[in-house]
């Protein structure tokens, strides 16, 4: 079956990519929610049609045991033509027992999504990090088709945080609007993520997350230059001065830098009042205590 010709034959409204998305167990009792890849519970909240597509090779039936006719024929799907499908055939599942090599099938699916206006969903359950990818493809589109995928394509539902086999699928589904477009966190630029907060909790989770990180490289990287610059030593990581800054210099950038990023965990409602006295006293007391004991104390305040 050549999977995208298919699809623009009998587009659907909502297409849901699982990759490496095999079943843990064969016991069909212990196959819980939490468990299934195959038909994951969020999918339980989408109108309209859906396609389900699968690839993995150990779906495959010498692997299989006869789990997936089991496991259908209690969800009450019927099978037709290899395509397992509800009775109304809004729900369709199509399983492929192979590996998913070709990352230019995701840019077909993206089109696809694109030519149909339908919404895709992509995840992965191999410990495939699919966001830089999804990062670069995207970039590959005209502004007018990047619109149009920020809005109706996902990659990862657990937005970075959880994609592997021990996945959780009660835990995450795709953050939407009220208008069922996705808020996807992973194509935001800064400023977008700092323009979302506010809209909805998880989101708020994940730009705290990132907030985090970001301050941990921040308060890193500078500090080790600022103790490169008190020993006269050439600096090791690059910042927003010169290659010559003295340590005074790097260590003024170092502390605007955490206060930016502590304003927007004020905005967060993340910042504690013990946090915003730690910056107080870090903030003066730098010159007079010890380099890394000082770091030590600073890395609380993402701690």
């Amino acid at each position: 079956m050549n999977i995208i010709s298919y699809c623009n034959v009998n587009p659907r409204d909502y297409t849901y990519l699982g990759i490496g998305s095999k079943n843990r167990t064969s016991d069909l009792d212990a196959f819980t929610p939490a468990l299934d890849q195959i038909l994951p519970c969020f999918l339980n909240t989408v109108n309209g049609t859906i396609r389900v597509i699968h690839y993995d090779p150990q779906f495959a039936p010498e692997y299989d045991n006869g789990f997936l006719s089991r496991y259908f024929a209690r969800k009450g799907f019927i099978e037709i033509g290899g395509v397992w499908t509800t009775p109304d055939f809004r729900i369709e599942v199509i399983i492929i027992t192979e590996m998913f090599t070709q990352e230019s099938l995701f840019t077909d699916f993206m089109k696809h999504a694109i030519n149909t206006r339908s919404r895709l969903v992509v995840q992965a359950y191999s410990g495939i990090e699919l966001g830089s990818m999804y990062k670069n493809l995207y970039m590959e589109f005209s502004l007018q088709d990047q619109e149009y995928i920020k809005d109706r394509v996902l990659f990862d539902i657990t937005y970075g945080t959880d994609c592997n086999c021990g996945t959780d699928m009660t835990k995450y589904a795709p953050i939407e609007d009220s208008q069922g477009r996705f808020m996807n966190f992973l194509l935001y630029t800064q400023e977008e993520k700092l323009a979302n907060i506010g809209r909805h909790p998880q989101l708020d989770k994940l730009i705290y997350k990132s907030v985090c990180y970001d301050l941990s490289k921040i308060l890193n990287e500078n500090s080790v230059n600022y103790r490169k610059a008190l020993k006269k030593e050439p600096l090791m990581f690059r910042g927003d001065y010169s290659h010559d800054a003295s340590a005074e210099e790097i260590m003024a950038v170092l502390l605007n830098k955490v206060q930016n990023i502590l304003s927007i965990l004020d905005r967060l409602k993340m910042l504690t009042e013990e946090k915003k006295q730690l910056f107080a006293k870090c903030s003066s007391n730098y010159r007079d205590v010890d380099v890394y004991a000082w770091y030590s104390e600073m890395t609380k305040l993402y701690k």
